[in-house]
């Protein structure tokens, strides 16, 4: 089952938008370009080094980035030079942030690996030249920041390292902030199933029918990114969606006073805590009826009274078809102030259903919900001050004030109703001229997409910001040694 739906997310990844909003993008398209070695140690090669289905597994985690910033190093890319001679940046497609979570591949030690390449990085001439001040890695994960081992510090020390936000203390040299690589929508082979079963939609959907057909009809009940984009988007039921964390801790009062003001902000909204039980800032279980959001990301056909096409059964649209009576669309939709599971399931069909979507800080910036939103066509409100210098990828060459609201941290839920009223007011032409904008640029910000731009980017920046008085630095470097 589990390889089915590995195709199946191959198969759905690869549809098209519709052509009024359809991102383009690939090397070919951005403005310059910078040469770039590669090198091919065995040290690099994990897909001989680890178990494939821990690989899989890791691509689609949200902090995978550097085994996808390996893929697309790896590739036949323009920008690629065989001679290291003719080349401005040098990458490492090492998986760091793996490696410093996976102790051993196919029982060997990672960390061994790691040493084993840092011995021969640090003999080629490349390295020697600058120290390794012009040589490229990724990890976005806070493994790599907070618990990198010894080996991982020496490799990055003097290096350009590739991470979802900025640091004044960081232990490596130069940062290029880089989006992060997995959303809900990567998971989707892993959850799809599950979240299916655990909603008793197994049932409805297979009944007694072979993988094969079940796995089929599952796929028409998912929601993808490219049926979001194709939905009319005015038609969307929801207003303002915030899906995650949202407890007691410091971070977490924005998300707090989020749900607050929404409460005298026209809806319905999805405004959801999935903190643990007694963590949680709410408590009460939120409404059964994500089935609603499924109706309309489907088989939608108008507005959203009619959700009730099509009739899932146990679901409140068989009851009110049972009654003759129509559902209070307040009654119907709103999921606001209450508490349910992680379920990728209703996340992603309540997020296909919101016009709006709430990125707003927790423990720190930035959040991988942003990269949610974009894909989903749901218009991202940021609430995050610092976020615009230190949490933003490739700031200067994506305009994320044409297609984001950004909404400033907020002492009292009075600021944030009135902010959110005012997005509502938005001319329609605006908006349609976000959602425009949105898409030209999903292939800047999104790793996992056709015609992506983020490796680009990432190398572009790296160049523009990273290589500076590489002479001074390698003097220094020098003098420390002797």
């Amino acid at each position: 089952m589990r390889a089915c739906l590995a195709l199946m997310a191959c198969a759905l990844l690869a549809h098209a938008l519709p052509t009024s909003l359809a991102p383009v993008g690939d090397a070919a398209s951005l403005p310059k370009w910078v040469p770039f070695y590669v090198y091919e140690f065995p040290e690099l090669d994990i897909e001989h080094l680890c178990e494939p289905e821990v690989i899989e597994e890791w691509r689609s985690f949200k902090h995978g980035d550097d085994m996808l910033f390996a893929d697309h190093a790896r590739g036949r890319h323009p920008w690629r030079v065989s001679d290291p001679e003719e080349a401005r940046l040098f990458v490492v497609p090492a998986p760091l942030a793996f490696y410093q979570r996976n102790g051993k591949c196919k029982g060997k030690s990672t960390k061994d690996i790691l040493r084993s390449l840092l011995e021969k990085l640090s003999q080629t001439k490349s390295w020697q030249r600058y120290q390794g001040a012009d040589h490229v890695f990724s990890g976005s994960d806070w493994a790599v920041r907070f618990f990198a081992n010894d080996v991982i510090r020496a490799l990055v020390k003097n290096s350009i390292l590739g991470h979802i936000e900025n640091f004044d203390n960081a232990h490596w040299r130069c940062t290029v902030i880089t989006p992060y690589s997995g959303s809900v929508w990567s998971h989707m082979t892993r959850a799809l199933l599950f979240d299916a079963l655990e909603m008793n939609l197994h049932q409805y959907a297979c009944g007694d029918d072979d993988q094969r057909n079940c796995t089929m009809e599952l796929e028409r009940l998912w929601p993808t990114p490219e049926q979001a984009w194709g939905r009319p988007w005015s038609e969307r039921p929801y207003m303002f969606f915030l899906k995650g964390q949202i407890d007691a801790r410091a971070g977490y009062r924005q998300r707090r006073l989020s749900c607050e003001a929404l409460r005298d902000v026209p809806g319905p909204h999805v405004c959801v805590s999935v903190s643990d039980p007694g963590k949680s800032t709410y408590e009460r279980a939120c409404p059964d009826n994500v089935f609603a959001a499924l109706a309309w990301a489907t088989n939608h056909t108008g507005t959203y009274s009619n959700w009730s096409d099509p009739v899932v059964p146990g679901s409140k649209s068989e009851e009110h078809l049972e009654s003759g009576t129509t559902p209070d669309p307040l009654e119907t939709w709103s999921q606001e102030r209450c508490r349910s599971g992680h379920s990728a399931f209703a996340y992603l069909y309540q997020l296909a259903a919101s016009k709006f979507c709430l990125m707003i800080r927790g423990d720190t910036l930035s959040s991988n919900r942003l990269y949610d939103c974009i894909r989903y066509n749901s218009i991202p409100i940021i609430i995050s001050d610092g976020i615009e210098r230190d949490g933003l990828p490739f700031y200067s060459r994506v305009p994320w004030h044409e297609f984001s609201f950004f909404v400033k941290e907020a002492q009292q839920p009075e600021q944030l109703t009135k902010a959110f009223v005012d997005i509502m007011a938005t001319p329609p032409e605006k908006l349609e001229a976000m959602r425009q904008s949105m898409a030209d640029h999903m292939p800047d910000v999104l790793w996992n997409m056709a015609g992506s731009r983020v490796f680009e980017n990432f190398l572009l920046e790296a160049a523009d910001r990273c290589l500076d008085n590489l002479e001074t630095f390698a003097s220094a470097s020098d003098k420390e040694q002797a």
